[in-house]
């Protein structure tokens, strides 16, 4: 009689094995950007400004998705902001809460420094061929950036809060975008009305129009259950229910401007940001 197996095992074909570690070289996706409030995972007594990325990379990267947070600066001076017009509750019971996509000033100060993570990681940005004019004060301007993420030597600067009790000697790295390989053009504009025109953009062609309906169809189901969906959402939504080759074209293709606009099924509101059932 043949040995029986359990039931939840651990593979010992280095094949099904999975990378560990900080995730390094490979090529991914930013699913999403949000300013928050972030205590290095509890290594600090306080909260400073960062920005949270969650990354996505590629099924054959062997990394799963993950979020890395970037510091940004001191919330004495500035508070994450969903509206860019007032701060987030930093005493909200809920962390979901205190997110938000501005850094908003609070003081004096109106500007970031050019010394944090986040800036190093803007900087190798533009070294990359970003668009220094597509990087809004919306942090969302990088959802749906695809391309080859690498770490490299976090610059040495003074004067930055570091956890205590880290004697850790290695040379600190930021993981960073070296290359681009699909960025998503600039969305957020001006404009004299909140609901979005639908008349220029009905009249060009659909990339896919079955891909187009699928992906209504995970995002009305989605729509219908809360009645008003933002649109940073929108990546997190066909991850979970796309796969291989469509799975970055899904992706893509819900954070096109083009494409909310060229759904009736809902209303798109470019400035907010936010779709409501039609």
């Amino acid at each position: 009689m043949p040995k029986q197996q359990p039931v939840r095992v651990a593979s010992m074909n280095p094949d099904n094995m999975v990378s560990a570690g900080l995730a390094d070289d490979f090529d991914g996706q930013i699913t999403e950007a949000r300013v928050v409030p972030w205590d290095y995972d509890g290594k600090l007594d306080h909260d400073i400004l960062a920005v949270r990325l969650t990354i996505e990379p590629d099924e054959d990267s062997g990394f799963e998705e993950f979020t890395q947070h970037y510091s940004a600066g001191d919330l004495e001076y500035f508070v994450p902001s969903m509206d860019g017009k007032s701060p987030v509750d930093l005493d909200a019971d809920d962390k979901a809460d205190m997110e938000g996509v501005y850094a908003f000033p609070t003081g004096a100060r109106e500007q970031l420094n050019n010394n944090s993570n986040w800036a190093d990681f803007l900087f190798k940005l533009r070294d990359a061929e970003f668009p220094p004019d597509d990087m809004d004060a919306d942090v969302r301007f990088v959802e749906g950036l695809a391309g080859h993420f690498n770490r490299v030597p976090q610059q040495k600067r003074s004067g930055i809060v570091r956890p205590s009790g880290d004697g850790d000697t290695r040379q600190k790295t930021i993981l960073v975008v070296t290359e681009i390989s699909e960025a998503k053009p600039k969305t957020r504009k001006k404009r004299t009305s909140k609901k979005s025109s639908k008349s220029t953009t009905k009249s060009t062609p659909k990339v896919d129009s079955d891909l187009d309906d699928r992906i209504e169809e995970v995002i009305l189901e989605a729509l219908v259950e809360a009645e008003e969906l933002p649109k940073a959402k929108l990546p997190g939504l066909v991850i979970k229910v796309f796969a291989g080759a469509e799975k970055a074209k899904a992706v893509k293709r819900a954070a096109s401007v083009e494409y909310l606009n060229s759904r009736e099924a809902w209303e798109f509101d470019e400035d907010e940001g936010v779709l409501t059932l039609a």
